[in-house]
C-alpha cells in the first residue's frame, strides 16, 4: 500500500510538471510568434519607406532634368508655355527671363506649374550665391516655402528630398537646390 501511494504521488507530480511545461511551451511559442510578427512587420515597413524615398528621389531627378531644359516652346512666355524649362541653348545656363517667368507663374498659379513640370509633389527651387545663401528673388515654388527653412522643417513632411545642381547664372557658376516633398 505504501508503494502504491509513492507511485501515485510520483504520477501526480509528473502530471503537474508536464502541465507547467505545457503552459510554458505555449507561452514561449506565443511570445516567439508575436516577436517574429513584429520583426517582419517592421522590416516590411522599412522597405516600403525606403522604396518611397527612392521613388521620390527619382521623381526629383526627373523633374529637375525637365526644368534644366529650354522648355517648350524654346522662347516660352507665361501665355504660351507647354513645358517649363529655364535654360538657354547652352547646357545649364539659366535664362533670367525664363527664370522670372517661372517665378511669376509659380506665384500666380502654383498648381499649373506642377502640371507643367509633370509632378504631383510640392517643390521649391532656389539659386544660391557664392556664400551659399539663397538669392532671395530667385526662389520658386510652393507659396510659403523657403529654401532657408525647408531642410529644418523636414519633420513636417512625410518625405522630403533635395537635389543639387551646378548651373551658370549671370555668367557665374551657382548652386541650384531643388526640393521635392510629400505632405503628411
Amino acid at each position: 500500500m505504501l508503494n502504491l501511494k509513492i507511485i501515485k504521488k510520483e504520477i501526480t507530480t509528473k502530471n503537474k510538471k508536464s502541465q507547467v511545461f505545457g503552459i510554458d511551451l505555449i507561452a514561449a511559442t506565443l511570445i516567439f510568434i508575436f516577436a517574429t510578427f513584429l520583426f517582419f512587420n517592421h522590416v516590411i515597413l522599412m522597405n516600403l519607406e525606403a522604396s518611397k524615398i527612392e521613388d521620390l528621389t527619382s521623381e526629383a531627378e526627373r523633374v529637375i532634368d525637365i526644368i534644366l531644359l529650354e522648355g517648350y516652346p524654346k522662347e516660352w512666355t507665361i501665355e504660351d508655355v507647354s513645358r517649363i524649362g529655364i535654360t538657354t541653348e547652352k547646357t545649364n545656363e539659366i535664362s533670367n527671363t525664363k527664370l522670372a517667368n517661372f517665378a511669376g507663374l509659380a506665384r500666380d498659379d502654383y498648381t499649373l506649374t506642377k502640371s507643367l513640370i509633370s509632378t504631383k509633389y510640392d517643390y521649391h527651387l532656389c539659386l544660391l550665391n557664392k556664400k551659399g545663401k539663397p538669392i532671395s528673388h530667385k526662389n520658386i515654388g510652393k507659396p510659403g516655402s523657403d529654401c532657408g527653412n525647408l531642410a529644418s522643417q523636414a519633420n513636417n513632411f512625410k518625405h522630403l528630398t533635395k537635389i543639387n545642381r551646378f548651373v551658370i547664372f549671370e555668367n557665374q557658376t551657382r548652386l541650384m537646390e531643388f526640393y521635392l516633398w510629400e505632405e503628411e
